[in-house]
């Protein structure tokens, strides 16, 4: 059986996160292409809402295991338009200069349009652009895209502490949908919310919504060893505090700080308190 985290599958394979980068300019070319047609794609109604309206920081530590040394990461999130249409650009740096990952999403339901994977050199490692039925995967330098199918539901694994934000946490219900990981293997995929509980993560201590997240084509009793737990503030925009995975021991991801800047929907807030930043 496959196993899959957060981080990727379990195993030999690479270890990768969310994250953005700069791209060359051919890149930048034949993507603005490919958007024109994604952009003018009228896609079904997503199973997760866009909860950003305003450039926002997170900063978070991950390790893959125990006793592992955790990797601090720096996600930005700013809302853009292109060709007339809200998107969401999400760039994440890890502070040690491992990998950069840039993420373009859909603007209303954080669907993944484009996601880059470039290497400390500054070259492309692997690029997924996303169509309305499969996804185009080039998993290595020089390496001519490899076709995936994907459905309207089909999220990138990299999103997820983005994208879950959106889940319907004042009707609770359990969300189905689709999750391609970075080798391109896709898999079905529950959540749903597991409680509320107050949680202590290195921003602080807060009242916190669980949400529980699962493949939804194994029997229970097997799924058991492969659930995902996400933690997010209690508020109107929900900010993610921290991440379990039970079927590798100690793989953990938890906020340190957040800073978000004046909201851009009319009549909205201002700077929000950022929470102090520990190590």
């Amino acid at each position: 059986m496959q196993q899959w985290s957060i981080n990727g599958p379990a195993g030999p394979e690479k270890k990768q996160s969310v994250g953005c980068a700069l791209s060359s300019p051919a890149r930048v070319a034949g993507l603005a292409a490919g958007l024109r047609v994604l952009l003018a794609v009228a896609l079904p109604v997503a199973p997760f809402s866009n909860t950003i309206f305003a450039p926002e920081e997170l900063v978070y530590r991950s390790r893959m295991e125990a006793g592992a040394p955790f990797t601090v990461y720096r996600d930005l999130a700013r809302p853009e338009v292109r060709e007339g249409r809200p998107v969401v650009r999400i760039t994440c740096r890890a502070e040690d200069g491992s990998q950069t990952i840039t993420m373009l999403l859909e603007g209303k339901g954080l669907r993944p349009l484009w996601v880059e994977l470039v290497r400390p050199d500054g070259l492309l490692f692997s690029q997924v652009t996303y169509y309305e039925q499969e996804a185009h995967l080039v998993e290595k330098p020089g390496q001519k895209p490899r076709a995936v199918p994907i459905t309207p539901q089909t999220y990138d694994q990299r999103s997820l502490f983005w994208a879950l934000r959106g889940y319907p946490f004042a009707r609770p219900a359990t969300v189905h949908f689709d999750l391609l990981m970075p080798d391109g293997k896709r898999f079905r995929m529950y959540v749903r919310l597991a409680g509320e509980e107050v949680v202590t993560v290195p921003a602080g201590t807060f009242a916190a919504y669980k949400l529980e997240m699962g493949p939804a084509d194994l029997p229970r009793f097997i799924a058991a060893g492969f659930l995902a737990y996400f933690w997010y503030s209690k508020e109107e925009r929900p900010r993610f505090l921290r991440y379990e995975f039970t079927g590798i021991p100690g793989q953990v991801s938890e906020a340190l700080s957040w800073s978000r800047g004046p909201d851009h929907r009319e009549g909205g807030g201002g700077m929000a308190k950022e929470a102090d930043r520990q190590n």
